[in-house]
């Protein structure tokens, strides 16, 4: 199975929800190569654990909590949603992924379960599909499935691959029923008819079914494949028109080459005498399985036509195929294709541009339209380099005026298109024409009480700035979780945006439209001035600021007053006063600057970020200050002016409107991947990468590692995901001190200091991987700083790290047309001060002493929006470049490099060895390759066993022939390639490489235990157990190679000599459940009632609820065995 990395759009692999109501199925859905979450229910009527007794759970699936999948599932963090029934996908209506039901029922036989009245429950199931059509696209498992539904959907039939079972022998003269709950379902199965034909025969009935006497499920699913391969046939009945005529048990066991009696079904793909035997009555049936009974070589021959007929009719390639095309369709209408197919159409436009400069998009503008509110500022700086359209409802005169507001407004606010908070976005987009169709929704928080909850209808990025957080936080949290983008104008509340769960949450402060202060010269007439609403209660601060002000300050101006008519005031006033609200930065703080008067202004959460005291604006400590402090510079002209002027310098350079739309614009292309994808120092989350988690660095850590130094570890969540992860240390060093604070934490140590100054408190070989994720750019010395962190490293340890390409296109093309620009995150971070291409990197590792292992992009632009024209050159500004070979290429598309190295001369054999060990094949193959001598008989070995671990048998098996022929090669490859060769069900070829092995290794268990399951393939039951015995007389330790044990002795009739081995298992691990139930019973086959009662007694005190234990137990109570 090979694990799909990107979808259609090119769009990592799609996060896909579904749900376990049958474990064979969603086995065959892992097959895809997608990771599903598999949603677990707390509480009936879906609640359900996985049954590890019918399928392991594959390692692409993941069981995740019900709190933590609906969680996730409404933030949009899944892109598709797969149910598996109706009540299902109910559950599930509104969601925002796109979602997919798979209809495993006929509708004429679901409509038979309904209970009460019987109309009005049809009417019912009506409603909830009619519903379900409405977001729901279908998936049938059969054609006859699809009829019976009536609606329009994909048909995918389920999917074989026969080279994973076969080992059909049928040895036991036993008929096998198979199926759970056949007696609840009974117009499918008809169990009376289907005991009826089975009366006097010997047969059983393995599924779980307490209706049904002596019924019981296999307790692994290798034990039902041996049922498949050792009883003789088996007895299918569904019956015509409520159920199709197969299903998965019944290919399954044709797929081993078990020969099929079926009662007749249209739908069957049965031909009665060919590939399976077919009647239409019980006597019909009954001649058929007795004729399987006696004639053990018919019983074959039919089976290996049943199994050809599986490997035409029902191949597991159509179904992953169609599977992974349903997929990753929905996944392009789900949350993040629609941010995918979004950013395309940004990425057009931006590759249309004639420079670097941002790309000029189709904005949604939306906000409560009036001239006093933010939005008005917003909307003139986006239509200056922005198609814009303003989607709202204008704020009533009646309502301005009872906020204080007087006169005539300054002018007559309305919004492109009316939308109101109630209107679906839906709507919305079917009025606006194809031109305005939006690539990006702002939402400006203008006083509107809510908004539509479908924003996700639009199929763009949402991105909202919510100003007041001071005011009804709890609800203005709310409405920024249905945003991809929050940007916030104070940071006072942002953790708690954080930690709500809202996602990209940035901190974008107010600032000034310098075309409402464009107004010609004003004679500073006014002392004081203060604009702004002034609470009646007397006993308010502000309210007693400003009548103390007005009392010491005869000459001044305060109230309500429209913008316009606010500025020129401003204009006229030697100083603006400001009582911020809640420690806001207000809007004041700019307006007051941007005039020219001095503003002097109380604390505020984040201003002296902003500007400086004293030489942008004056600030007052305390309430008593203010009035001082107005006297003290209405005194002091020059310096009063002074500061007046450098403010509104600098607010008017770095604080406008302007400056604000286009950090938002860049912050939200970046996070797109459309500037490159840089995955490091994000903007987002307000201490950017001091709190990133860095999940695609993370999973370049190599599972083996478990003591872990993170270099400039920011608070911690990287190493803290890591530990979750099953890194056992995790130490960290970080340089800034609030961020360190958090790190101590969050690890099991944290050292606060700059790593080229300090003095490392870690003896030498700690670690055996140190990460430095975005830091040897900001160093002066980084070669020297990695050559002090290799002594940390253990030999065979490896430093991680990732930086920045300074080569990236843009950058090129910023220089071309004469620009240097630093930024606040990304290449250009202006704290960088070392700058590499991928050469200077590779210089920088080989003057720290170290050797590359791996170097790669971990960030890279499209090659589909840059590409290389006929010449094979790039056009970048006033630059041409090329032709470009495709590593050239690659360099100017490549973002940021990750660099995986190690000591000089380091064993990579060894450690890729131990990668194996920790379950990290896809690492150790790479090590392994990476070793240059070809000729090297272990470098074959160790990549062949990484390969065959990863699912890649073609290429474990080639490796291993190149090794077998190489000179000094190892007697040891052939018991590797036998294994092999009995994983890949070809057993007699296996017998030749074991056998060879075996006589110079006779001992070996690995070798002994493979040999033993080839003869089981072979139906060598009897030297199948010899050598079962002589492996777990090496390592009695092996639970599968036990299981097997009994399987061989069954078949061999050597049960009595199995029992002592088995007991010797079950002493020393009497918790293994698997094989503690198979050991009680077979001493119920042996005829030792009180000792398999006394095994089942020690084995439900360590597993209570062992359901099968349980049921044995009771059997024998009844003396039922």
């Amino acid at each position: 199975m090979c694990v799909r990395e990107k979808s259609g759009l090119g769009m990592a692999s799609p996060r896909i929800l579904t749900f376990n109501f049958h474990e064979p199925y969603l086995c065959l859905l892992a097959q895809t190569g997608f990771a599903f979450d598999v949603g677990q229910f707390e509480k009936p009527p879906f609640a359900r654990e996985w049954q590890t007794r019918f399928r392991p759970l594959p390692p692409n699936l993941t069981l995740v909590e019900e709190k933590v999948w609906r969680r996730e599932l409404q933030a949009g963090k899944y892109d598709v949603v797969i149910a598996h029934n109706e009540l299902n996908a109910n559950d599930l209506f509104g969601c925002p992924a796109s979602a997919i039901l798979v209809c495993h029922n006929r509708r004429n036989f679901l409509e038979t379960t309904v209970t009460g009245d019987k109309e009005e429950g049809k009417n019912a199931y009506e409603k909830i599909l009619a519903k379900l059509q409405e977001q729901f696209s279908f998936v049938f498992i059969s054609e006859a499935k699809r009829q019976s539904y009536g609606l329009e959907g994909t048909v995918i039939l389920p999917g074989i691959d026969v080279n994973d079972y076969g080992g059909y022998m049928g040895e036991r003269r036993e008929i096998l029923r198979v199926g759970n709950a056949m007696r609840a379902r009974n117009l499918m199965f008809d169990v009376d008819f289907q005991e009826a034909v089975c009366l006097g025969l010997p047969h059983r009935v393995v599924g779980e079914d307490p209706q049904i006497p002596g019924a019981r499920p296999s307790q692994s699913f290798e034990e039902l494949l041996g049922y498949f391969r050792d009883l003789r046939c088996l007895l299918h009945v569904t019956c015509h028109p409520f159920e199709d005529g197969y299903n998965l048990s019944m290919l399954e066991a044709m797929a081993c080459g078990m020969p099929v009696v079926s009662l007749a079904n249209p739908s069957s793909p049965l031909t009665d005498g060919r590939d399976g035997l077919v009647a239409t009555d019980v006597q019909g049936l009954r001649e058929r399985l007795s004729r399987l009974l006696e004639d053990v070589i018919y019983a074959r021959e039919i089976g290996a036509q049943g199994r050809e007929t599986v490997s035409r009719a029902y191949p597991l390639q159509r179904f992953v195929q169609q599977w992974q095309e349903v997929i990753e369709k929905a996944a392009e209408s789900g949350p993040r294709g629609r941010a995918a197919v979004a950013a395309k159409r940004i990425a057009e436009s931006m590759a249309s541009a004639q420079d670097s400069s941002l790309p000029r998009l189709n904005v949604l503008l939306e906000y409560y339209v009036s001239p006093i509110t933010t939005g008005r500022y917003f909307e003139t700086a986006l239509r200056k380099t922005q198609n814009v359209t303003v989607a709202g409802v204008t704020v009533p005169l009646s309502t301005l005026k009872g906020w204080g507001f007087t006169g005539t407004p300054p002018f007559e606010s309305r919004p492109d298109v009316l939308h109101g908070p109630d209107e679906p976005y839906s709507e919305l987009m079917r009025r606006l024409g194809e031109d305005k169709k939006p690539h990006l929704l702002l939402w400006i928080d203008s006083g509107l009480a809510g908004m539509p909850t479908d924003s996700h209808a639009l199929g763009v990025p949402r991105v909202c700035y919510i100003i007041d957080t001071h005011c009804m936080l709890s609800h203005r949290i709310e409405i920024a979780k249905h945003f991809d983008y929050t940007f916030l104008a104070q940071p006072t509340y942002m953790q708690h945006f954080v930690d709500a769960g809202v996602k990209n949450v940035a901190w974008l402060p107010l600032g000034c439209s310098p075309e409402l202060h464009h107004i010609e010269p004003q004679e500073r007439v006014y002392d004081v001035a203060f604009v702004g609403g002034i609470p009646e209660d007397k006993n308010d601060r502000r309210r007693k600021l400003i009548d103390a002000v007005c009392a010491h300050f005869p000459n001044h101006v305060v109230g309500r007053f429209w913008p316009e008519e606010m500025a020129r005031i401003y204009a006229q006033s030697k100083i603006v006063i400001n009582i911020a609200a809640a420690r806001d930065t207000n809007m004041r703080v700019y307006e007051g600057m941007a005039s020219g008067a001095l503003l002097i202004t109380d604390e505020a959460d984040g201003l002296e970020e902003l500007f400086n005291d004293g030489e942008h604006l004056v600030i007052y400590r305390h309430d008593e200050d203010l009035i001082p402090t107005i006297e003290r510079f209405l005194a002091d002209d020059e310096t009063r002016m002074r500061i007046a002027h450098a403010g509104k310098a600098f607010v008017l350079s770095e604080h406008t409107y302007d400056v604000r739309i286009r950090l938002m614009l860049a912050m939200v292309l970046e996070s797109l991947g459309l500037l490159g994808g840089y995955q490091g120092e994000s903007r987002f989350n307000r201490g950017g990468y001091y709190r990133s988690p860095r999940p695609e660095l993370a999973r370049q850590v190599p599972k083996h590692v478990q003591r872990l130094l993170d270099v400039g570890c920011g608070g911690g969540e990287f190493g803290l995901s890591l530990k979750r992860r099953g890194v056992r240390y995790v130490a960290g060093i970080e340089v800034v001190e609030r961020a360190w604070s958090l790190a101590k934490q969050a690890l099991d140590d944290a050292v606060l200091g700059n790593i080229e100054h300090m003095a490392l408190p870690f003896e030498e070989g700690t670690f055996d991987c140190i990460v430095c994720g975005d830091v040897l750019e900001h160093l002066v010395e980084p070669a020297q700083a990695l050559r002090k962190l290799a002594r940390m490293l253990e030999p065979e340890g490896l430093v991680v790290i990732s930086i920045p390409n300074i080569q990236f296109w843009m950058t090129f093309e910023m220089l071309s047309n004469g620009r240097w620009h630093y930024e606040d995150a990304g290449i250009m971070d202006r704290t960088h001060l070392r700058f590499f291409c991928a050469e200077d990197v590779r210089e920088l590792i080989r003057d720290a002493g170290l050797e590359i292992v791996r170097m790669e992009p971990l960030s890279m632009w499209s090659a589909d929006h840059l590409p290389r024209d006929a010449n094979g050159c790039l056009r970048l500004g006033k630059a041409t470049i090329g032709p470009l070979t495709d590593e050239e290429y690659r360099d100017y598309l490549t973002y940021q490099f990750l660099v995986v190295a190690g000591k000089k001369g380091f064993d990579r054999l060894a450690l890729a060895r131990r990668a194996i060990e920790v379950g990290d094949p896809s690492f150790a193959l790479y090590l392994a390759e990476s070793v240059t001598d070809t000729s090297n008989v272990e470098r074959q070995r160790v990549m062949a066993i990484a390969a065959a671990k990863m699912g890649k048998a073609d290429l474990a098996e080639r490796l291993l022939r190149d090794a077998l022929s190489l000179p000094r090669a190892a007697t040891s490859l052939h018991g590797d390639l036998g294994i092999l060769l009995v994983a890949l069900n070809r057993p007699e070829e296996a017998v030749t490489h074991l056998e060879l092995v075996l006589e110079s290794d006779p001992d070996n268990s690995r070798y002994l235990g493979g040999l033993g399951l080839a003869y089981t393939s072979l139906g060598k039951y009897a030297e199948a157990f010899a050598h079962l015995v002589r492996a777990l007389d090496v390592d009695f330790q092996n639970a599968p190679l036990t299981m097997h044990l009994i399987a061989a002795a069954r078949a061999s009739n050597r049960l009595s000599d199995a029992e002592p081995i088995v007991k010797r298992f079950v002493d020393f691990f009497p918790g293994t459940k698997e094989v503690g139930y198979a050991y009680a019973e077979l001493l119920c086959d042996l005829g030792k009632k009180d000792a398999a009662r006394d095994a089942l007694d020690t084995l439900l005190m360590l597993a209570p609820d062992y359901e099968p234990a349980l049921a044995l137990l009771a059997a024998l109570d009844r003396r039922e065995v």
